[in-house]
């Protein structure tokens, strides 16, 4: 059901995984509402199973064991979208696009399942972004391209040194990309139907992917840490199962970053910054520069920072297994920042639950493993 809902909001907008054909957007492969209410600055950060997709060395990090369910991630430009959505008759796509020219439209849908503790994590994810930018009503066609990730990910990491000075890591994918690529003229645009949209089901194909990180924290009461990530090592390439359109493979991404942790009385702050897309050289440094920073009470965290040169705020709120975040930030969607900003929002909920053992010095089991929201 969530599959149709998806590609009937496809219909609607333009899909895009790769260049977007209106706009200059640089497009992510799975979005953190944690990462974002950050600037998305996330790389040398990150402690939770999202290591896997953000930075694998950070899976060193991870304590006790978690099993993370219905984690779930949506955002959206547009607040007022959903009822254009649930609109959809199969016949009036065309007064629903004519609608929004002019305008970004926007949405993003993940959800994630993985099992972590230290140094070892795999799971599953499905990941489907949309966009729509017409910024010419007088365009003869419309290239539209339809894409959702389904993912089998699973990565390890390794701890070197005293205290864990230089952490390694590793994860591999098995992703199936499903969708493709078509052209809509403006006689198609006003009988356009279900079916035309729902037939990009059948192009589909698979591809296979490597990142690899490291992070190295130096030994000072600021934690300073150098965090460094490859990611689509190569390339993500997908070859074509069904279907006759090739389907765009994910380029390699470098990502270099920094962040401390400064210890208070009940918080701690985290400042961070990255560098992403270092190897993207056609687009405007700006664009590839985040910044940021977390407060973390007891149960609440507190974000900001600035993402492309826009500002970006999130926060975060823990009840016992429940982690709730929200984010708003902007995005450049121009060639460079302040060109043509795009202020999106986003919200997630995950389940995590966590076990830990109570270990003696000599190695044996003396506590019993339970949730650890029956702990608290």
């Amino acid at each position: 059901m969530r599959l149709f809902l998806i590609w009937a909001f496809g219909a609607t907008l333009v899909v895009t995984w790769g260049t977007l054909v209106f706009s200059d957007e640089i497009i992510e492969n799975f979005y953190s509402t944690r990462a974002l209410g950050m600037g998305n600055a996330y790389s040398a950060v990150v402690d939770d199973s999202t290591a896997l997709m953000y930075n694998p060395a950070g899976l060193n990090k991870i304590r006790n064991l978690h099993f993370t369910v219905l984690g779930l991630n949506v955002g959206t430009d547009d607040l007022t979208v959903q009822s254009d959505v649930s609109n959809i008759t199969g016949n009036n796509y065309a007064a629903i696009i004519q609608k929004y020219y002019g305008q970004q439209l926007w949405a993003v849908f993940n959800d994630l399942l993985t099992v972590s503790s230290q140094d070892l994590a795999f799971g599953a994810y499905s990941s489907a972004f949309v966009s729509f930018n017409l910024h010419n009503p007088a365009y003869p066609t419309i290239p539209i391209t339809v894409y959702e990730d389904l993912a089998a990910v699973a990565g390890f990491s390794i701890g070197l040194f005293p205290n864990d000075a230089l952490r390694l890591g590793f994860s591999g994918k098995r992703i199936t990309r499903l969708g493709g690529q078509t052209t809509l003229t403006a006689q198609t645009l006003a009988t356009l139907s279900n079916t035309q949209i729902t037939n990009l089901m059948n192009n589909y194909g698979t591809g296979y992917g490597l990142d690899a990180g490291l992070i190295l924290e130096l030994p000072a009461s600021s934690h300073p840490a150098f965090s460094c990530v490859w990611h689509d090592v190569g390339q993500t390439a997908f070859s074509l199962q069904s279907g006759t359109t090739p389907l765009l493979p994910i380029d390699n991404n470098f990502v270099a970053g920094f962040s401390m942790r400064l210890e208070g009385a009940g918080f701690s702050v985290k400042p961070s910054f990255d560098f992403s897309h270092i190897n993207l050289y056609s687009e405007d440094i700006g664009k590839r520069f985040h910044a940021g920073a977390e407060i973390t009470f007891s149960i609440l965290s507190i974000r900001g920072g600035v993402n492309e040169g826009y500002p970006a705020v999130g926060a975060g709120v823990k009840l016992k297994a429940f982690q709730f975040d929200a984010a708003a930030y902007g995005e450049e969607i121009g060639v460079f920042p302040g060109q043509q900003e795009d202020i999106r929002y986003m919200a997630s909920m995950a389940i995590d639950l966590e076990w830990e053992s109570n270990f003696s010095l000599n190695g044996k089991n003396s506590g019993v493993i339970r949730p650890a929201y029956q702990r608290r």
